[in-house]
């Protein structure tokens, strides 16, 4: 277990290098150099492989929506909550189809997410 520190108005770049040490997976949000935000919070335990996401001191209205494929509804709505960007979700699970991939969202729009459970089984071609 790491209990996290409270890593507001810290450098993005120093604080990626010391979570990633501690074999944390971390997700930045914005290109900023200075982080603002930061989930889970200050203090709280998390395990080898969990995600913690960075806010920084971009402008949002320029973020790049990542592909969340495979990503679970949690951590989907942490990354969009954090970053102020509205979403309409259908189904429960893990992150299979959203509208939006590796472009800007305009302001206004709303990010169309589906989710489905992992353990779907997928019918063969025959």
């Amino acid at each position: 277990l790491y209990t996290l520190d409270k890593y507001y108005n810290k450098t993005e770049d120093s604080v990626r290098l010391l979570l990633e040490s501690k074999e944390l997976d971390v997700i930045t949000i914005g290109t900023g150099k200075t982080i603002i935000d930061q989930y889970p919070v200050p203090n709280v335990a998390t395990t080898k492989g969990s995600k913690v996401f960075l806010l920084t001191n971009s402008n949002l209205e320029d973020l790049i929506i990542p592909n969340f494929k495979g990503w679970s509804k949690k951590d989907v709505f942490t990354y969009l909550n954090l970053a102020k960007i509205k979403y309409k979700s259908t189904g429960m699970g893990y992150l299979t189809n959203q509208s939006i991939v590796n472009e800007k969202i305009n302001p206004g729009d709303i990010l169309e997410i589906e989710f489905e459970e992992k353990y779907v089984t997928e019918e063969k071609e025959e």
